[in-house]
Protein backbone atom coordinates (compact mmCIF):
# COMPACT_ATOMS: atom_id res chain seq x y z
CA UNK A 1 0.00 0.00 0.00
CA UNK A 2 2.95 2.69 0.97
CA UNK A 3 4.64 2.32 -2.52
CA UNK A 4 1.41 3.68 -4.28
CA UNK A 5 2.19 6.71 -2.72
CA UNK A 6 6.12 6.53 -2.25
CA UNK A 7 7.28 5.63 -5.68
CA UNK A 8 5.46 8.01 -7.88
CA UNK A 9 7.23 10.84 -5.36
CA UNK A 10 10.46 9.32 -5.27
CA UNK A 11 9.99 9.41 -9.54
CA UNK A 12 8.97 12.90 -9.05
CA UNK A 13 11.50 13.55 -6.52
CA UNK A 14 14.76 12.89 -9.05
CA UNK A 15 16.23 15.52 -10.91
CA UNK A 16 15.44 15.69 -15.08
CA UNK A 17 18.78 14.58 -15.30
CA UNK A 18 19.31 11.85 -13.42
CA UNK A 19 19.54 10.00 -16.67
CA UNK A 20 21.96 12.07 -18.10
CA UNK A 21 24.22 13.16 -16.12
CA UNK A 22 27.70 11.78 -16.38
CA UNK A 23 28.48 11.71 -13.05
CA UNK A 24 26.15 11.02 -10.59
CA UNK A 25 25.79 13.69 -7.68
CA UNK A 26 25.38 11.81 -4.20
CA UNK A 27 23.36 14.16 -1.53
CA UNK A 28 25.80 12.72 1.27
CA UNK A 29 28.83 13.76 0.17
CA UNK A 30 27.73 17.24 0.65
CA UNK A 31 26.99 16.51 4.10
CA UNK A 32 29.69 14.71 6.09
CA UNK A 33 30.92 11.46 7.39
CA UNK A 34 28.58 10.95 9.72
CA UNK A 35 26.22 10.54 7.67
CA UNK A 36 27.53 8.50 5.26
CA UNK A 37 27.38 5.17 6.40
CA UNK A 38 23.53 5.57 7.67
CA UNK A 39 22.49 6.98 4.46
CA UNK A 40 24.09 4.11 2.43
CA UNK A 41 22.43 1.20 4.92
CA UNK A 42 18.80 2.98 4.97
CA UNK A 43 18.97 3.86 1.30
CA UNK A 44 20.09 0.21 0.10
CA UNK A 45 18.09 -1.35 2.70
CA UNK A 46 15.04 0.59 1.16
CA UNK A 47 16.16 -0.59 -2.63
CA UNK A 48 15.87 -4.37 -1.17
CA UNK A 49 12.18 -3.40 -0.10
CA UNK A 50 11.26 -2.13 -2.99
CA UNK A 51 12.87 -4.94 -5.19
CA UNK A 52 11.13 -7.20 -3.20
CA UNK A 53 7.80 -5.61 -3.00
CA UNK A 54 8.10 -4.80 -7.00
CA UNK A 55 8.03 -9.05 -7.64
CA UNK A 56 5.72 -9.58 -5.51
CA UNK A 57 3.55 -6.80 -7.53
CA UNK A 58 3.88 -8.87 -10.56
CA UNK A 59 1.27 -11.18 -9.60
CA UNK A 60 -0.79 -9.07 -6.56
CA UNK A 61 -2.15 -5.25 -7.36
CA UNK A 62 0.45 -2.79 -7.39
CA UNK A 63 2.60 -1.38 -10.23
CA UNK A 64 5.45 -3.57 -10.29
CA UNK A 65 7.98 -2.58 -12.41
CA UNK A 66 8.06 0.42 -11.45
CA UNK A 67 8.67 -0.67 -8.04
CA UNK A 68 11.53 -2.58 -9.16
CA UNK A 69 12.79 0.49 -11.44
CA UNK A 70 12.51 2.44 -8.05
CA UNK A 71 14.49 -0.18 -5.64
CA UNK A 72 17.04 -0.61 -8.44
CA UNK A 73 17.51 2.80 -8.66
CA UNK A 74 18.57 3.17 -4.67
CA UNK A 75 20.43 0.13 -4.11
CA UNK A 76 24.37 0.40 -5.05
CA UNK A 77 25.51 -2.64 -7.18
CA UNK A 78 28.34 -2.72 -10.46
CA UNK A 79 26.72 -1.53 -13.41
CA UNK A 80 23.83 -0.17 -11.95
CA UNK A 81 24.01 2.93 -14.53
CA UNK A 82 23.37 0.65 -17.59
CA UNK A 83 21.04 -1.15 -15.77
CA UNK A 84 18.83 2.00 -15.11
CA UNK A 85 19.22 2.97 -18.69
CA UNK A 86 18.49 -0.30 -20.21
CA UNK A 87 15.53 -0.16 -18.47
CA UNK A 88 14.48 3.79 -18.92
CA UNK A 89 15.44 3.05 -22.79
CA UNK A 90 11.70 1.01 -22.75
CA UNK A 91 9.73 3.58 -24.41
CA UNK A 92 6.56 2.60 -22.24
CA UNK A 93 8.83 2.82 -19.14
CA UNK A 94 10.05 5.95 -19.86
CA UNK A 95 6.45 7.64 -21.16
CA UNK A 96 4.87 6.19 -17.98
CA UNK A 97 7.21 8.01 -16.03
CA UNK A 98 7.47 11.18 -17.78
CA UNK A 99 3.73 11.61 -17.62
CA UNK A 100 3.89 11.12 -14.27
CA UNK A 101 6.12 13.52 -14.04
CA UNK A 102 4.06 16.00 -15.94
CA UNK A 103 0.94 15.33 -14.46
CA UNK A 104 3.21 16.42 -11.16
CA UNK A 105 4.38 19.90 -12.63
CA UNK A 106 7.91 18.51 -12.92
CA UNK A 107 9.76 18.75 -15.94
CA UNK A 108 10.13 14.79 -17.79
CA UNK A 109 13.35 13.19 -17.27
CA UNK A 110 15.72 14.03 -20.33
CA UNK A 111 16.74 10.45 -22.23
CA UNK A 112 19.48 8.51 -21.06
CA UNK A 113 22.76 8.90 -23.51
CA UNK A 114 23.14 6.02 -26.26
CA UNK A 115 25.55 3.59 -25.90
CA UNK A 116 27.88 3.34 -28.45
CA UNK A 117 30.32 0.68 -28.78
CA UNK A 118 33.25 1.73 -30.95
CA UNK A 119 35.41 -1.19 -31.41
CA UNK A 120 38.61 0.71 -31.47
Amino acid sequence: MGTLIAVPMILIWLPSDYLSAQIPVSVVRRRGVLWRYPYWILKNLFGAIFIIAGIAMLVLPGQGILTIVLGLALINFPGKRQVIHRIFGHPRIFRAVNRLRVRAGKPPLEKPPTESHDPT
